[in-house]
């Protein structure tokens, strides 16, 4: 018979969900890659494209920055084609209105100091 353990469960962090759903977007590709910027100190959270043609006119970009400030998530920019970042961590347990969607004109509430 197995045993079983009741071990408490550890709740991640804000920081570390926004942190690990940012990273799982880096990849590669036969144009591109896509480099994860990871930021503890200030816990900025993003994901930078280098295009394998250098001769491009725009041959690094940002393809999506988060950031958390307090209990909210701030993202900056999202230019995924498929699941946006809001989904993920929407699907990971944080709700929608802790998520503000800067890229789209959303802001913080005026009570939020954004002090870092």
């Amino acid at each position: 018979m197995d045993r079983i353990i009741n071990a408490p469960i550890k709740k991640l962090s804000l920081t570390q969900i926004v942190k690990d759903e940012v990273a799982l977007y880096q990849a590669s590709s036969d144009i591109s890659q896509f480099y994860a910027l990871l930021d503890d100190d200030h816990q900025r959270y993003g994901i930078i494209v280098v295009e394998n043609d250098r001769e491009l006119d725009m041959s690094v970009w940002v393809f999506m920055m988060a950031r958390v400030v307090d209990e909210w998530i701030i993202i900056e920019e999202d230019t995924s084609l498929n699941k946006h970042l809001f989904e993920t961590l929407m699907a990971r347990g944080i709700p929608r209105d802790q998520i503000i969607l800067a890229y789209r004109g959303e802001t913080l509430p005026e009570f939020v100091s954004e002090t870092e």
